[in-house]
């Protein structure tokens, strides 16, 4: 009766959702003059792109979590993957998903809570350093045209500073854990014993460092199959679509918001690649051919 009665409330917050989102007809109708301009072939390469980039992540999430000697089966691993991304879509900021997923891991993995909660944490940890070299990579290839105006300049070097702290922070974290420093706590240090479990299990990344190098890559294959995705996005549109996608989609990444303990860093990160993206297929738009049309 009660898998019941959370199956109705579940599928009455869907539908309910659903019908917000789409209870304004001027939305609607924008909507579909968008679909029927729409060419479909650049429609399936973003879809394309986009599946590339959940799998990608769904890979990089398995292999964190078998470092932790926690396996799951392909199906329920698959299942609690999509549950997260449900919640990201719905659930205000970047992380309901992550909060979701790791209560439901912890309930399945009793013996191993330290070690599902760093498999959660440091899947984003991870995307951060992925995020961090592809920025700075960009930086390094296009520097003199974002250093064009002191306004552009100023901000490029408070994004990398900002990269540079978070990068820092992370490798210091390897530092404490490796050499057992929380040890050194006194005995009656509130958490002591707790902070020596989880440091013992976020240690298992660096000596299991092919794994993860290995969700490195996974990460890395995600963040540009993202770019892709926005890259390839506004494409299928006509020009006067395009202009009212890039103000759409500016507005809504003022109010994305990823994990707090990489926030923003990663919202700098990810605000920047994207509009490099952005810019590349605006200039696009802007060609003979495009402008012939």
């Amino acid at each position: 009766m009660k898998k019941i009665l959370l199956t109705i409330i579940q599928v009455g917050v869907t539908v309910g959702l659903l019908i917000w989102v789409f209870h304004d007809p001027t939305q609607r109708a924008q909507m579909a003059k968008a679909l029927r301009l729409a060419d479909y072939r650049w429609v399936a390469a973003g879809v394309l792109a986009y599946v590339v980039v959940e799998i990608a992540a769904a890979i990089r999430w398995q292999v964190l979590l078998r470092v932790q000697k926690i396996r799951l089966s392909t199906s329920r691993l698959a299942g609690l993957f999509m549950i997260g991304i449900f919640y990201n879509q719905f659930l205000p900021g970047g992380t309901g998903g992550d909060i979701i997923k790791s209560y439901l891991l912890l309930k399945e993995t009793p013996d191993h809570k330290a070690g599902a909660l760093l498999a959660v944490v440091f899947d984003r940890l991870i995307g951060l350093v992925a995020l961090v070299v592809i920025t700075a990579t960009l930086v390094g290839i296009r520097y003199r045209w974002l250093a064009q105006t002191p306004e552009t300049r100023n901000l490029v070097w408070i994004l990398m500073l900002l990269l540079g702290v978070s990068l820092a922070s992370l490798f210091a974290s390897f530092i404490i854990s490796g050499f057992n420093l929380f040890h050194l706590l006194p005995h009656k240090f509130p958490g002591r014993d707790k902070l020596i479990e989880i440091a013992a299990a976020y240690h298992l990344y660096a000596r299991h460092w092919i794994a993860t190098f290995f969700a490195f890559v996974a990460s890395l294959v995600a963040h540009l199959a993202t770019f892709t995705t926005f890259c390839v996005s506004p494409m299928h549109f006509t020009r006067t679509l395009r202009s009212w996608i890039y103000s759409r989609f500016f507005q809504s990444s003022e109010r994305s918001r990823p994990c707090p303990l990489v926030s923003r860093a990663s919202a700098c990160a990810n605000k920047f690649c994207r509009s490099c993206c952005i810019i590349c297929a605006a200039s696009k738009s802007r060609s003979p051919s495009s402008s012939a049309q």
